[in-house]
């Protein structure tokens, strides 16, 4: 039969106590087969395994990134990579705005929200698209409008992605048709790509 030792500290001079609740049910406490220390109300768990360190302190990965310095002019027909060159926040610094991609470096399962405002005359169709490692699609959102009659359109693409947590990355790009250069609006509210992690692990 196993046995629960409680053994003092030889250079401690406090006193432990141990309080029950105030409870008229009978409970059993199990102990884990384990060695290792309780982890007090107010920590932070960062000794705990089996959960990363971004989840034990609360900084889990969230960004939010757009289009700032000046609007982007593309080609119709043409896929083109959404130029995302300032973050409003990004929890781990993990968006580069320069390349114009999110690179977390914690594994996991990722939710992504991207809109482009297309903008400069009048649109036949428009197309937002998420894309990991530039050489996998992952989703598509196609917008078509009967004839040049949307002067300033937004498009919207959404998807949960699997990031390796080192190397994958994920970009927002577009496509559209319109009757004049066709080009996006910026702005902290107008073009935009965010995205947060709701699952650690693979």
């Amino acid at each position: 039969m196993s046995k629960v030792k409680i053994q003092g500290n030889a250079s401690g001079t406090g006193t432990l106590t141990i309080s029950a609740p105030n409870t008229n049910v009978d409970r059993s406490l199990t102990l884990p087969d384990g060695a290792g220390e309780i982890l007090l109300s107010d920590g932070d768990g960062s000794n705990l395994t089996g959960i990363t360190s971004e989840q034990a302190t609360g900084d889990i990965p969230v960004f939010r990134a757009y289009q700032n310095a000046s609007r982007q002019t593309f080609s119709n027909y043409t896929w083109t990579k959404v130029v995302l060159d300032a973050t409003q926040y990004d929890k781990g610094s993990y968006f580069d705005t320069t390349n114009y991609r999110y690179t977390p470096q914690v594994e996991g399962y990722y939710q992504f929200f991207g809109q482009v405002h297309f903008r400069n005359g009048s649109w036949e169709q428009t197309h937002t698209a998420l894309k990991k490692n530039n050489t996998t699609w992952i989703t598509f959102n196609h917008m078509y409008y009967t004839g040049w009659t949307i002067d300033d359109a937004n498009c919207y693409v959404s998807d949960i992605v699997y990031l390796n947590g080192s190397t994958d990355y994920v970009e927002l790009f577009m496509n559209g048709k319109s009757d004049s250069t066709p080009d996006t609006d910026n702005g902290i509210d107008r073009t935009k790509l965010m995205g947060n992690l709701i699952r650690a692990g693979a």
